[in-house]
């Protein structure tokens, strides 16, 4: 592993470079002998009602033993502080709009991610994060509510206790705050806002049919299903049979009806670019925290195993990041024995196990948002329009608190509402002019929900029904959740709050002044689309659409991923019936491009007569001789990938507005539509290049890209096509929040090559784009886990990176090498058995009265 203690080498830079308030001794001290707190002793804690024993394992994997529930959550949230600090309070903040209280504006280093906090801050006050969870606090039943209250004050005690904070603060010269019910609720609501965010895609396809006409935008990047299986198919549960709407929603097209009515959309794309751009900026700077998630999860019944029992595979894919998503925990109270991942700034254990059951979950990207189209009143701009004439804004003022040095000083805007929700406008950081035509956000995430009951009852669930049913108090997220049991129960559950869509499909915004488009309320709980012991015997989710669009009568899951992944895993599952744990360990490292097996042929074909210097000609060998696995030595993944990029800039840009193409970029999950156009309409007009005579088609455009591939590669990695190997480019790094502000990049890990792609079951993407000669890796498997309950007690789980957040100390990385090479930890909830592995134990006892 890279130690990160180079830097020391740099160290006349330091004064320089650290203007963040913080002094050159305390990172010279530090970085010369990283340390974190000591995990071992006795502890004394007050707000303890009786001990609490902590045993570290070989993975710095806490097993946290109370004799009640109220001490299980507070000892947890004072590890969580110990360890994790820093990077919650960022989470909080960042969900809050706080960022800029703590750091500056710009104060930070033009190195750092965070350089326009302010903006940033802005951005999340109108998405209303804070205001949410302010509203949920309100909807939590006592039990949720004594949860949170002890877990925070688990916080609130670590950081009051004088034990080590961590290293973040020093350096910055700060001081973390108390935390509150709120807080919390805030990092799991950023996590909502990361997992359900529609929105741009209905901007974007907003801005193709502004400058360049509906029925382009139809052409360019229509809402329609992706490639490959649905999770559902008809032969494990047949939605066709339900009652259909008419007239069908999946078949209006609102913005070509607002055309056709007269009505010049344009008028609205100054803000829809406004904010697409400001949100652009915040993804840009909030990289480290924020990110276009997507996942695998895999389950089968005794049917298809060797020992006859269930078997449950994930890996949630999320950015990789320093410190890293999640922290494996071990939870032992009273009904309560579970270990799996935790959210650290939660109590939350989101993916595990108990002594029963397994669950695991990736992304639907169901349509929870609609963007609305608001209308100024001509004769009052503090209204605006509905169908029973105008109304009033709610108008709030929001103050964001900006440090400057060690006192502060507030921004205050004002934040106009309409009954649809906030309007976006108000979120642009270069503003725009108070008559500016209003586009309003509507979410599902201001309607009450539990989704702490909701963990509380999981965590102590037998059977997968009732795991099913502890899901009828969880709003958002929606979740492809899927669960086995100790019974050889299998089930897939994607319930929460979906809006009833009954005149359109939410893929585009709609006219929100005459009443047309409102939501019906949201999809009941027994209509949501699920399934319990399939014929089949096996789920496969990945991001894939839940069910197909002409079975199910309401929109649920139209901007979904391609099912690449899912079709591979699909495939791989159905060749033998006699699958073990470890057979699904290995699945994770799967590197199948199943996206070249539908793209390559093409390429060969358009390239067929075509006349080719030497190189280029080994450059196609290596290609046709590839085996389609995207491993770091794989040759042919290179030229694969670079053809494509090629042909995507080629064949796209001189069509796509500027900002469109920047949101592609950054948002690279959207690229699905590329493949549509690749695969399915050869002779589509936005092949053609602008400004040359021939009228080009996919087939030019592939030679085209085939050809430039072969001089970047040979630009980038020399003129010998067998060194063009797949890990050269293909390279991981884990950025910490400070980045490159801390010299030498310390705090980072890596770059390390790594295997897989975007659409490979090793998820390995988010540098599709980036400077166009590499593909750095900056999002996939966060966490594996896999459960046989033939074996029970081997939890086979591991995360990215590390468990601990103290930078360059053993546990900040101690994973990531297993990790990398496709490794699990085996992690008992038996003391005999996990204790023999222990590297300290801790005892947290209450304060003596």
């Amino acid at each position: 592993m890279r130690s990160n203690t180079g830097f020391l080498l740099v160290a006349a830079l330091i004064l320089p470079v650290l203007t963040v308030s913080c002094t050159a001794s305390r990172f010279i001290g530090y970085v010369s002998k990283p340390a974190s707190p000591v995990t071992e002793g006795q502890y004394a804690i007050p707000g303890l009602h009786q001990p609490v024993k902590v045993t570290w394992d070989e993975h710095h994997v806490p097993h946290i033993y109370a004799q009640n529930t109220d001490d299980l959550w507070y000892a947890l949230g004072w590890i969580h502080a110990r360890e994790r600090l820093f990077g919650m309070d960022t989470l909080r903040r960042m969900a809050g709009g706080r960022m800029a209280e703590l750091m500056g504006n710009q104060d930070a280093p033009a190195d750092m991610p965070f350089d326009d906090l302010l903006g940033m801050d802005r951005f999340f006050r109108v998405m209303n994060l804070n205001h949410d969870s302010t509203r949920q606090v309100q909807a939590l039943n006592a039990e949720s509510r004594a949860m949170l209250e002890s877990y925070i004050g688990g916080i609130n005690s670590y950081i009051a206790s004088g034990e080590p904070i961590s290293i973040e603060y020093s350096l910055l010269g700060t001081a973390p705050m108390p935390w509150d019910v709120v807080d919390v609720l805030n990092v799991a609501r950023l996590t909502t806002f990361e997992l359900s965010t529609n929105f741009p895609w209905e901007m974007m396809r907003f801005v193709l049919a502004a400058v360049n006409g509906p029925d382009a935008q139809q052409d360019i990047h229509p809402g329609v299903p992706q490639w490959g299986p649905h999770i559902i198919e008809r032969e494990d549960h047949d939605y066709s049979t339900m009652p259909r709407l008419d007239p069908d929603p999946m078949r209006a097209n609102p913005l070509k009806i607002l055309v056709d009515r007269g009505e010049n959309i344009a008028q609205w794309e100054p803000a829809v670019s406004a904010v697409l751009s400001t949100l652009a900026t915040v993804q840009e700077q909030a990289g480290p925290y924020f990110s276009q998630a997507a996942s695998n999860s895999w389950a089968v019944s005794g049917a298809h195993s060797k020992s006859g029992k269930a078997i449950l595979a994930n890996d949630p894919h999320l950015l990789h990041m320093a410190p890293g998503t999640f922290m494996i925990c071990h939870l032992n109270a009273p009904g309560i024995d579970a270990i799996g991942a935790v959210l650290p700034g939660t109590p939350l254990l989101l993916l595990g196990r108990n002594q029963h059951v397994g669950w695991a979950s990736t992304n639907t990207f169901a349509d929870v948002q609609d963007i609305y189209l608001e209308k100024l009143d001509p004769n009052d701009p503090s209204r605006y329009l509905t169908e029973n004439g105008s109304e009033p804004f709610r108008v709030e003022k929001e103050t964001i608190r900006v440090r400057k040095g060690n006192k502060y000083e507030d921004f205050v805007f004002d934040l106009r509402y309409t009954r649809h929700g906030p309007i976006l406008n108000d979120s642009a950081i270069g503003g725009l002019p108070a008559d500016a035509a209003p586009i309003a956000l509507k979410t599902a995430a201001v309607q009450p929900s539990d989704e702490i009951t909701t963990v509380m009852k999981w965590l102590g669930a037998k059977t997968v029904l009732e795991f099913r049913d502890a899901l009828k108090t969880w709003g958002l997220p929606i979740q492809n959740w899927v669960a086995i049991d100790d019974q050889g129960h299998i089930g897939y559950f994607p319930l929460g709050l979906v809006p009833m869509r009954r005149t359109f499909d939410g893929t585009v915004p709609v006219p929100g002044w005459t009443g047309e488009y409102e939501w019906d309320g949201f999809i009941p709980f027994d209509q949501l689309p699920q399934m319990y012991d399939p014929p089949s015997g096996m789920i496969v989710t990945a991001n894939n659409q839940v069910v197909p669009a002409s079975d199910y009568p309401f929109p649920f899951s139209i901007d979904s991923m391609p099912g690449y992944r899912a079709a591979r895993i699909r495939e791989l599952l159905k060749t033998r019936n006699d699958w073990t744990g470890d057979d699904f360990r290995k699945m994770h490292t799967d590197s199948y491009v199943k996206q070249a097996e539908r793209l390559m042929p093409d390429i060969f074909k358009a390239l067929e007569g075509v006349e080719l210097t030497a190189q280029e000609q080994k450059a196609l060998e290596a290609m046709k001789a590839w085996d389609m696995m995207a491993t770091r030595d794989s040759v042919g993944a290179s030229v694969f990938f670079s053809t494509y990029r090629e042909a995507w800039v080629l064949g796209l840009e001189d069509d796509l507005p500027l900002l469109f193409e920047k949101m592609v970029r950054i948002f690279s999950i959207t690229y699905g539509f590329f493949d549509t156009l690749w695969a399915d309409r050869p002779d589509a007009k936005v092949w053609d290049l602008k400004g040359t005579p021939k009228v080009e088609t996919r087939d030019d455009i592939l030679v085209m890209g085939f050809k430039g591939a072969v001089k970047r590669l040979d630009r980038v990695l020399g003129s010998k096509v067998c060194e063009w190997r797949w890990g050269r480019l293909h390279t991981i790094t884990f950025h910490h929040a400070f980045g490159k502000a801390i010299p030498g990049g310390a705090f980072d890990v890596g770059p390390f090559e790594t295997d897989g792609s975007w659409e490979t079951v090793w998820a390995a993407g988010g540098g599709f784009w980036g400077d166009y000669d590499t593909f750095p890796v900056s999002e996939g498997p966060a966490f594996r886990q896999v459960l046989d309950f033939a074996e029970p007690e081997n939890s086979n789980m591991i995360v990215d990176l590390g468990q601990s957040g103290w930078p360059a100390t053993p546990a900040y990385s101690n994973a990531f090498e297993d990790w990398n090479n496709g490794r699990l930890w085996k992690l008992s909830m038996n003391p005999e058995v996990f204790g023999q592995g222990q590297t300290s134990v801790m005892e947290l006892v209450p304060v003596a009265k």
